[in-house]
């Protein structure tokens, strides 16, 4: 038997042609990468904090694709864990789309927000009964949209309004009576007397700081209101806080409505009135009449002033009531009780 005798440069060559020819078979059975989509929801956010019952919050969704293909996924839209609408949405290659679904609350509450998957969250969302909103201001008046949507139809009903402390005057709250869950009032708040189209006390005995109108609304009874005047307007007027009354001119006289003070801080007074109609009782007997409030406009509205028990009008505000269009509040000095 011949015995083959090979040299280490032929058994390492013989390696090499091995390991080679191992190496180009892996290649080859990898291959090319598969082209895959890679989609997930990447953020989420929602167009207001707070809503009317009965209303839509508008909430977007930001759909990525991080992979080399396009490709589709659905997502949810979740509302306090349950799922309220699901979308199915469809990305290119490593680019996002946006995808906006609004979403309606009829309840009052607050609810949580999410979109899916994975779960990233929109924030929380306060749905109100009613709610006040600034429509306009400057620096003679300011007008506000009061909106009902699921208001107590049994019980009286507040709403508060934020406005900027450094008025003369502003309305605090206003609370009604309704006859149906959803209405619309709109209040204008004048800092500036003679911006407002209504009749107001005139002439040399008095001196008027500003006025509320607020339009009427089919089924809905203004029963209380609160509001505040700088301490600064009763030292001018020469009137303590404890004195202020609110008044509204009806079928052209003067009734009185039950005026208290609801809070004193140090800047300002706040008041609370009853405007409540059937509870407004005629004032006491005068020696002179008030200045003149004989003018009529043309949509008939009536007027409330807030004055002393003295007889000086210390301001006066005013509201509308139903069947007029409108009806109003003020505050005014005069050195007679009204008439």
């Amino acid at each position: 038997m011949v015995r083959e005798d090979r040299s280490p440069r032929q058994h390492w060559s013989g390696f090499l042609t091995v390991c080679v020819v191992a190496l180009l078979l892996a290649v080859t059975a990898a291959g090319p990468a598969v082209a895959e989509p890679s989609l997930f929801v990447s953020g989420a956010s929602k167009d207001t904090n707070t809503v009317l019952a009965g209303d839509s919050v508008n909430v977007t969704a930001t759909v990525q694709n991080t992979g080399n293909s396009g490709g589709a996924m659905s997502i949810e839209y979740v509302v306090n864990g349950t799922t309220r609408a699901t979308e199915r949405v469809v990305v290119d290659a490593e680019s996002a789309v946006e995808r906006t679904r609004a979403l309606k609350f009829d309840t009052p509450g607050t609810y949580r927000i999410k979109v899916k998957s994975p779960g990233n969250s929109a924030g929380r969302v306060k749905v109100k009964p009613a709610i006040v909103e600034t429509t306009r201001t400057d620096s003679t008046m300011r007008e506000l949209k009061i909106r009902g949507g699921m208001v107590p139809t049994n019980e009286p009903y507040v709403m508060n309004v934020s406005g900027p402390a450094n008025r003369a005057f502003t309305l605090q709250s206003w609370t009604v009576n309704a006859s149906q869950e959803a209405f619309t009032q709109d209040v204008t708040e004048y800092t500036e007397p003679s911006a407002a189209d209504i009749s107001v006390p005139s002439g040399d005995a008095a001196s008027v700081f500003g006025v509320v109108t607020v339009g009427s609304s089919g089924g809905v009874e203004p029963s209380s209101m609160q509001f505040a005047l700088n301490r600064s307007t009763l030292q001018q007027a020469g009137i303590a806080a404890q004195d202020v009354r609110v008044y509204h001119r009806v079928n052209g006289s003067w009734k009185a409505a039950e005026t208290a003070v609801a809070s004193e801080q140090p800047n300002r007074v706040v008041y609370e009135a009853d405007t409540k109609e059937r509870r407004l009782t005629p004032s006491g007997k005068s020696s002179r009449r008030s200045p003149s409030h004989e003018r009529q406009s043309s949509t008939n509205r009536r007027q409330m002033d807030i004055v002393s028990p003295s007889g000086e009008l210390s301001k006066t505000l005013a509201v509308p009531r139903e069947p007029m269009t409108r009806r109003c509040w003020s505050t005014v000095k005069s050195s007679t009780r009204p008439r």
